[in-house]
């Protein structure tokens, strides 16, 4: 197995056969968007490949001169989930970007009633936990969606410190507007 850095083809590739059946609307960010911050050094994309076979996908943005990054999205292709893929990926990922102070949103099991849904986005956070992640006790809502926030480093981070880390990733992948409208960056409890 293999890391690739993607080029906007295969970006676009991802896009439409992966992402939007991966992830829920309200989480999928426009392809425009994300080949505007690929254009202007704000996005990078990773595919995990066993020969020319794509296993996983991970997309980062944030100002590529700066080493704090967002995990935009991360996901194992559908037919080749439970394989244990996806902390192999991470772990090729954690060497590939070691740094860079790595964020990571994850739904929050707190802002669901469904408890299947809870117990989802409970194994997410805990498979982000096993994989070297550390959880913050910062939250945000973004476009409506409740996030818990983690984040990969080399080093314990003081939650004070990522609160600055995070606001200026956002402000460097969003617009003013936007982000004084969609993003609510806020401390909470781990």
């Amino acid at each position: 197995m293999e890391l690739q850095l993607l080029d906007t083809k295969v970006i676009e590739f991802i896009f439409h056969h992966h992402i939007v059946k991966d992830f829920p609307t309200a989480e999928t960010r426009p392809l425009k968007n994300m080949l505007q911050l690929y254009h202007s050094q704000h996005y990078r994309g990773y595919g995990l490949y066993d020969h020319d076979e794509l296993l996983g996908y991970a997309f980062f943005a944030g100002d590529q001169t700066q080493q704090v990054l967002l995990l935009d999205y991360f996901a194992i292709v559908e037919n080749k989930r439970s394989f244990g893929y996806g902390s192999q990926f991470l772990q090729l990922l954690k060497k590939q970007m070691q740094g860079n102070l790595i964020i990571a949103e994850v739904e929050s099991v707190e802002s669901t009633k469904n408890s299947e849904e809870r117990q989802l986005r409970h194994r997410r956070i805990q498979f982000y936990l096993r994989n070297s992640f550390t959880k913050s006790s910062l939250n945000c809502r973004l476009f409506g969606v409740d996030y818990s926030l983690l984040y990969l480093f080399d080093q314990q981070v003081d939650d004070n410190a990522l609160y600055e880390y995070i606001k200026a990733l956002y402000h460097s992948i969003f617009n003013p507007i936007i982000y004084k409208l969609f993003v609510k960056l806020k401390r909470g409890v781990k």
